[in-house]
């Protein structure tokens, strides 16, 4: 079994760990997920709220996510997270439940995650084509020097005038024309799909993002003014 939270990496689980995780919840919105390693779409998971812990659980990729009808007090969650832990299957016949609409919900937490997940590896991505077409223009000449092509307020003048003069037709035209806002968005996007570790997504996004743009952006890079 392997637990996580939204501070805590997934890391094998133990029914210590789930105690000192569970405690550690003590505030609105904090989150946990347990799972089994060999089956994503087995897991129990519970959030945090003035009322309790909210609890979430499905039994595989072919079965409804089920929540408890009322929100449980901490030895309640903690209780329920040490029975699944343990494998035993009549925990759930303690609590009554309601079935999700969608069948193939993540559920809140799991969703949170992965909008955290896309945001940090968008960043990633971002810097990562940010940097090569700035290194581009450098090596081919474009720039006095490496420092100058670092610059950002070099790197953005033309769209700084763009903006000034309420063109934003070019302005989007241009970002999309030299990469800066597909390949972080594409990149960003599939390694979030791809990568069940955030991690993973996060490095891998940012080498995608590098490697498309050091194609994509070549061609124009010796027609960018200094």
């Amino acid at each position: 079994m392997i637990i996580e939270t939204e501070n805590t990496p997934e890391t094998k689980a133990t029914p210590e760990l789930v105690d000192a995780l569970l405690r550690d919840a003590g505030r609105r919105g904090a989150w946990l997920v347990l799972k089994d390693d060999a089956d994503d779409a087995r897991f129990v998971q519970a959030e945090e709220s003035d009322e309790g812990f909210s609890l979430e659980w499905r039994a595989g990729a072919d079965a409804p996510l089920r929540r408890a009808s009322r929100p449980l007090p901490p030895d309640e969650a903690r209780s329920a997270f040490r029975a699944f832990l343990a494998g035993d299957t009549d925990w759930t016949s303690r609590y009554d439940w309601t079935d999700e609409a969608d069948a193939s919900a993540a559920g809140a937490p799991v969703m949170r995650k992965s909008i955290l997940t896309f945001l940090a590896a968008l960043v990633a991505a971002f810097l990562a084509t940010n940097l090569v077409a700035q290194l581009e223009l450098w090596h081919i000449g474009n720039c006095g020097s490496l420092a100058e092509c670092l610059n950002p307020c070099f790197f953005y003048a033309e769209f700084r005038e763009f903006a000034a003069q309420g063109d934003w037709s070019g302005f989007f035209s241009g970002l999309f024309e030299i990469g800066i806002l597909p390949v972080p968005v594409a990149a960003a996007l599939v390694c979030t799909i791809a990568c069940k570790k955030p991690w993973k997504a996060v490095l891998f996004a940012a080498l995608a993002a590098a490697l498309v743009e050091t194609v994509w952006f070549f061609p124009f890079a010796a027609g960018c003014c200094c």
